[in-house]
């Protein structure tokens, strides 16, 4: 029958696309826990399982006859039966998933047990339980909000087994359970509102969290100083909704000392808050951020929390961006040629391209400049712009005056009809252009014209590289004079991406 030929593969069968995940070492614990009689009994689970791993290696695709094959003993095709045992394979999978987890919480699991201990009223096993929970909450790496849960359990627990509930007379640890679960709270609660800061900043959206003043006020009086973990969230909190400085360096004192109770992903959340506020401030021309963002950042690489799988292409080109105006040029080449290999590969020979593209431009060898920016793939907008921009001031600085002006049109058509681009950015471009083509007819101006067109550029606020159309100005006004060596603004785009 035509049902039978019906290929079955992960792309559209869940149990298949989640086995075909697995590395050959997951595949080995799976196949262990399959086999085990505590969690499976059954021989045709066991069977249909066995069949399919077989093909692993060359590819996870069947007909629905080859799977029933394996489990049928030359019995009839039966689709209801197929279906159920492929549903408790796949229940016994994601199962497996579970308990991976489960293994590997060593706090959670001394919990569960002692939780065990203290149900069943095994008293010897009790005391040993509790010693081993204590100890290994000792030992934990991570001091995240999910500790103070596990501490709280713990507590709980204890409670529960010792009958404070029946003595009422005697000391408990009713303290320690309202505290660790006070902990556990405030940190998750701050935790969640900043994460709603950061969205709305980026959609319009009310969140209407309970209890948000309460607890920014109560933390604003009582500041938890010695409780770290949630110090730092609400230092977070300020940083992302306050213009102020100060906070901003506390909560970065904070990080530099406390950061290593966090886990490496919820680490690289929180110093995003405090990269985004030296963005913010670099945005307003507050120059002395620069240096931040880039010690931030050699935080974040030497602690292998910014780069641990991957480095986005936009980071590393932020990254380089800042390096490269504070004439770091000798750290940008050693920065690039470090961590090229952390960015996707997908983006990563346009992203070594590009940025080798910027230190050459800065250290004003344009002549290598327009070959490299030349293999750049323009399929990102972002790289796009920021390619013609540099290629159009290369032109400019080598002389290159009539393939200047062609190139001013078509970056002018490009401009118009990227769509994508916001009205505020693409005006910021758009007047940079307008300066450019004025420069190029200089010998039909009369000095007041050149002074017009200065004192328009100086007092514009929408416009790339001003201090570069400054400088060539200067140059046109007072060909005499000698050339400014320096630019307090990145000919490239003065904004770091966000």
């Amino acid at each position: 029958m035509l049902i039978y030929e019906i290929l079955i593969n992960p792309s559209n069968n869940k149990l298949l696309s989640i086995i075909d995940s697995f590395s050959k070492v997951e595949l080995n614990r799976l196949s262990k826990f399959v086999n085990s009689p505590y969690f499976n009994s059954n021989e045709e689970i066991t069977g249909l399982y066995s069949f399919i791993i077989t093909k692993f290696s060359v590819g996870l695709e069947f007909t629905k006859d080859e799977l029933w094959n394996s489990i049928s003993q030359g019995k009839e095709f039966e689709s209801l039966k197929l279906r159920k045992i492929s549903s408790d394979l796949l229940k016994l999978v994601e199962q497996f998933l579970s308990q991976e987890i489960f293994e590997k919480n060593y706090l959670l699991k001394a919990n569960y047990l002692l939780q065990s201990a203290g149900q069943k009223k095994l008293k010897k096993l009790y005391k040993t339980s509790q010693t081993n929970a204590i100890r290994i909450s000792n030992q934990s790496v991570y001091k995240e909000s999910q500790y103070f849960l596990y501490q709280y359990q713990r507590e709980k627990s204890i409670y529960e087994m010792t009958n404070y509930d029946l003595d009422r007379t005697s000391k408990s640890n009713v303290f320690q359970i309202i505290t660790f679960l006070d902990y556990f709270y405030l940190a998750e609660k701050m935790r969640w509102l900043c994460e709603t800061i950061i969205r709305e900043n980026v959609i319009s959206m009310d969140y209407g969290i309970l209890f948000k003043e309460e607890i920014v006020n109560h933390l604003e009086k009582y500041k938890y100083n010695d409780v770290p973990l949630v110090s730092i969230y609400y230092h977070q909190y300020l940083t992302l909704t306050q213009d102020n400085d100060e906070d901003y360096y506390k909560f970065k004192e904070l990080l530099n000392t406390h950061i290593d109770i966090f886990p490496v992903e919820e680490a690289r959340e929180i110093y995003t808050s405090a990269i985004n506020y030296c963005i913010k401030k670099i945005n307003k021309g507050v120059d002395g951020f620069l240096n931040e963002f880039i010690h931030l950042n050699e935080t974040l690489l030497e602690k292998n929390i910014i780069a641990e799988n991957e480095l986005s292409p936009w980071k590393f080109k932020n990254i380089v961006s800042a390096g490269l105006k504070l004439n770091k040029f000798d750290w940008v080449e050693n920065f690039i040629a470090s961590y090229k290999h952390k960015v996707s590969e997908r983006y990563r020979e346009n992203a070594i391209t590009f940025n080798t593209a910027q230190l050459y431009f800065y250290q004003k060898e344009f002549d290598k400049v327009l070959p490299l920016l030349l293999q750049v793939d323009y399929e990102d907008f972002t790289y796009s712009l920021n390619s013609r921009h540099f290629t159009l001031i290369t032109y400019y600085e080598l002389g290159e005056l009539e393939v200047l002006k062609s190139f001013i049109d078509s970056f002018t058509v490009y401009l118009n009809r990227l769509k994508s681009l916001g009205n505020s950015r693409k005006k910021y471009y758009q007047n940079f252009l307008k300066a450019t083509k004025k420069l190029l007819r200089f010998k039909n101006f009369k000095k007041i014209d050149l002074l017009k067109l200065r004192s328009e550029v100086s007092n514009s606020n929408q416009i790339a590289s001003k201090e570069w159309l400054l400088e060539k100005i200067d140059q046109l006004l007072y060909p005499n004079a000698s050339q400014r060596t320096g630019s307090e603004d990145d000919p490239f785009q003065k904004k770091l991406a966000q």
